[in-house]
């Protein structure tokens, strides 16, 4: 891991849109046979702090993620050009935000595999597109949200915040990073897309490692 003294150093959008601009994520072939999905991290000044907005779903009886901190995002469904149209649309369905039209598109991140596990019946790759927001109008989470929250940036680029928990099922179990914010874990996939977003934007460098 390879950080930087993120005390003194406050992060301005316009510096992790030329990170991201020179950022090249990595995509997979399998993702052309496999089931699609797409996330939205948005990112956008609150109380001064550049944050990043994330979700927490709502409890779901045969949700293999139900209660987990995510982002808004979800499957291309049949009707989508692409999986950019499904992080636009589950963005709008899920917590009432429309980027582009508060903001714009400022990259995208490598596409993700989610691991497999008995209680997930398909594996997927996650596509993860990051946004700036210029305004952000009142958020109206649907039923599928418990809960929203932003993350500031600088809160994830401090080492200390970082900590680690055992994750088990009853085959194996594992010691995983994660963060605490407010009473949430966040971990997991998630958790892998916030470190390349911190990678990418050189502020803080850590291994990829996620179970989800």
């Amino acid at each position: 891991m390879v950080a930087q003294d993120t005390a003194n150093t406050e992060l301005r959008i316009e510096s992790v849109k030329e990170k991201l601009s020179n950022f090249s994520p990595s995509r997979h072939p399998e993702r052309k046979q496999t089931k699609r999905s797409a996330v939205t991290l948005v990112l956008h000044s609150v109380d001064g702090d550049l944050s990043v907005l994330m979700i927490e779903r709502a409890k779901s009886k045969g949700d293999p993620w139900s209660g987990h901190m995510a982002f808004p995002g979800g499957r291309v469904d049949p009707g989508d050009a692409h999986s950019y149209d499904t992080a636009l649309r589950e963005c709008e369905e899920e917590v009432g935000l429309r980027p582009l039209d508060h903001g714009a598109l400022i990259g995208r991140l490598s596409e993700l595999p989610t691991h497999w596990r008995k209680d997930v019946r398909d594996k997927m790759y996650v596509t993860p597109f990051v946004f700036e927001l210029n305004s952000l109008p009142e958020l109206t989470p649907n039923y599928e949200v418990a809960d929203t929250v932003w993350i500031p940036l600088n809160y994830l680029a401090d080492q200390a915040n970082r900590k680690n928990f055992t994750w088990s099922n009853d085959e194996v179990s594992f010691d995983l990073p994660c963060y605490h914010y407010q009473g949430k874990k966040v971990w997991g996939l998630s958790l892998a897309m916030l470190d390349e977003l911190m990678s990418a934007i050189d502020i803080v460098h850590y291994p990829q490692r996620a179970i989800d």
